[in-house]
């Protein structure tokens, strides 16, 4: 009988534990299933193949491009055994990284007798032409519209989905554009001239149209622009979050001998890339030559430059004013290829320590570094400097000899410069204060790259009528349908309401209306008000009319016109004749003309009417057309709409396919 009662009490315990057990596995499993994955940036620092990540875990939607680096969603828990798994690999969260930009104080003025800023760092003119052609400058940012104005060498788009976004148009917020512009704008007359016209310029697109990035894409167009052997690499982003993967990606790219110049930031903290030892950091100051309030300090700052009401190209030929040490740095950037150019065999160090050495220091160090960068006086020390410079050597030894520059700080008081805005004589009149703002010029463009990503409409094949195509019922038609549609969306009525033109057939009209129609406008835009949604359909429309110089273009080749196809083999070599419609460099001609036709519709909706067949007919166009390349049906599609405009056409068009 007591036997039978120790056995029954056993088995009570051994029953009680093992629910306990079992309670705390399934609680165990439960905390393992709170525990949620994000993405991670897994990067190679020796010769470890990471292919075994994306079998273990699946791959992020942001994909890289370099062998070294994968994006894989994992736990934290995940991360932590691959870290304690391997010395040879980094393994971090892919933060998001934001452009060094701010919102310009639409009170404050600034004079516009020439570009303020230019003048405070001496290099508004210089006696050196062309000095720094050749020198390879890579721009991370939002990308760069490619057009007359700035001339790109190279470009490449890292955003997931943008794969087909035409680089005319790729940069949304127009930070890129912005950064760009001050560095080599081309001195043609139009919008601001850079500081270095003749570089070599390649953009590397990592931010969305919110200004925002992750690392991991940051890490790829570093790694981009060291296979493209840049000299320079300007990064006007910064976070203040410390990624030993940008780090080792900064390393590697200082190795290769690349100078890099970063944004400071506007907080309190420099913020990486910035912060770290390979990089000028660059702070900026105000038209009166004082440090900016929202420029950081530290003993990191390096040097400073104008950062404040500044001017510089804007969206289609337009110019805009911004604002932020995203400003600041591409000031040193265009000085920094100015006097490379002197000579090129020279170290990427040498011209660091030269812009160093060149500054006005007017204020206490942790707040201008070496001080505010001088062009000229770094062009008259030049020769001294480098008869005297020690490869390896300290800035304090190497800055010994030379004579501190002491001259007066500019100043340059009140301005008139007030918000950014798009005006297609901006730069004939000097002020920017009419027609569009910059905020709706941003709709505009989310608009004009939409069709490149929408799956409903970004075959050409089966949505001509979005894309400029010529096998659409007609492509000028379909353009005006579509600003017909954007003004009833800012009456308050919907896309079917808007009239139909002549020459577009029922069926593309339906397609167009339906399409619009069933937009999901609270997911594309963040005031879906009536006049962002006409101003987004308008950029639509801007899309089909300046696509309509890519996708039905011919060229002459070898003496024969062929089309303009894309994407070129994979297997071709560029001097078999056969052209990319997407290579700005393919009869750039016909990119210049879009841009104008662009311009043309953007002031016919300033205007308030609907866009219209003279929309097509832009001053100064189409040069070289009729000659070198042609648009196919351009004279047939305005004939329907207007007889005078066709034949003003007429030249310039030819009937294929």
């Amino acid at each position: 009988m007591r036997m039978k009662r120790y056995f029954a009490a056993m088995l009570a315990v051994i029953i009680v534990l093992s629910m306990f057990n079992i309670g705390r596995k399934a609680n165990s499993q439960v905390i393992k299933a709170k525990e949620r994955t994000e993405d991670f940036v897994v990067m190679s620092t020796g010769d470890i193949d990471l292919e075994y990540m994306t079998k273990e875990f699946n791959d992020s939607e942001q994909t890289v491009n370099n062998d070294n680096l994968v994006v894989c969603e994992m736990t934290e828990s995940d991360a932590e055994r691959l870290r304690k798994k391997d010395d040879g690999i980094i393994v971090e969260k892919d933060i998001e990284i934001f452009a060094s930009s701010k919102a310009v104080n639409k009170h404050r003025r600034v004079r516009t007798e020439k570009e303020w800023n230019m003048k405070a760092i001496h290099a508004e003119k210089t006696n050196q032409k062309d000095t720094g052609e050749n020198i390879k400058i890579a721009v991370i940012d939002s990308g760069v519209d490619d057009y007359n104005d700035i001339v790109l060498a190279g470009s490449v788009n890292f955003l997931p989905g943008e794969e087909n976004v035409s680089p005319l148009y790729v940069d949304v917020t127009g930070h890129g554009s912005s950064v760009a512009g001050i560095i080599g704008a081309q001195d043609n007359g139009e919008g601001i001239t850079g500081i270095v016209p003749e570089a070599e310029l390649y953009s590397a697109k990592v931010f969305d149209k919110e200004n925002c990035s992750t690392i991991s894409r940051v890490i790829d167009a570093i790694y981009w622009a060291i296979e493209q052997k840049v000299n320079i690499i300007n990064m006007s982003f910064g976070t203040v979050q410390d990624s030993p993967a940008l780090h080792r990606a900064i390393q590697d790219a200082e190795k290769s001998g690349i100078l890099l110049i970063a944004a400071a930031g506007n907080g309190e903290l420099v913020e990486y890339p910035a912060a770290y030892k390979e990089v000028m950091a660059v702070g900026s100051v105000n038209a009166d030559g004082e440090i900016s309030d929202c420029s950081a300090g530290g003993d990191e700052i390096e040097i400073v430059a104008p950062g404040e009401q500044i001017c510089s190209t804007g969206a289609f030929g337009g110019v805009v004013i911004t604002a932020g040490t995203s400003m600041s740095a591409p000031h040193i950037t265009g000085v920094a290829a100015k006097l490379w150019g002197k000579d090129k065999s020279v170290s990427a160090e040498f011209i660091r320590q030269l812009i160093n050495v060149s500054a006005n220091q007017f204020t206490k160090t942790s707040e201008c570094g070496n001080g505010l960068v001088d062009y000229s006086y770094a062009e008259k020390i030049y020769d001294e400097f480098k008869s005297t410079y020690d490869e390896g050597e300290t800035l304090n030894k190497n800055q010994s000899d030379i004579e501190p520059n002491e001259k007066d700080i500019l100043s340059f008081g009140e301005v008139d410069y007030v918000e950014g805005r798009w005006s297609g004589d901006a730069h004939k009149a000097g002020i920017v204060n009419s027609s569009l703002t910059k905020a709706e010029i941003n709709v505009i463009k989310q608009g004009t790259i939409y069709p490149d990503q929408c799956s409903a409409m970004v075959k050409l094949s089966k949505h001509p009528y979005w894309h400029g195509g010529y096998k659409c019922s007609n492509y000028i038609s379909s353009y005006i349908y579509a600003t017909n549609m954007a003004l009833a969306l800012k009456s308050g009525k919907n896309a079917y309401a808007a009239a139909k033109p002549a020459g577009l057939s029922d069926e593309d009209k339906s397609s167009m209306a339906n399409a619009v129609n069933g937009l999901k406008w609270s997911g594309i835009l963040t005031s879906p008000t009536k006049k962002n949604k006409c101003l987004f359909i308008w950029g639509m429309a801007i899309h089909n009319a300046m696509d309509v110089y890519s996708h039905s273009a011919w060229g002459r080749i070898n003496g024969v016109w062929q089309h303009l196809d894309h994407p070129r083999p994979i297997n071709d070599n560029p001097k078999n004749g056969l052209a990319d419609r997407t290579d700005a460099n393919a009869f750039p001609e016909r990119y210049s003309t879009a841009v104008k036709v662009a311009k043309k519709s953007l002031s016919t909706y300033v205007s308030g009417k609907a866009g219209n067949v003279y929309d097509f007919v832009p001053a100064n166009a189409y040069k070289g057309a009729g000659t070198n390349w042609t648009i196919n049906k351009l004279e047939r599609n305005a004939n329907v709409l207007s007889n005078l405009a066709a034949n003003s056409l007429k030249a310039y068009s030819c009937n294929r396919g």
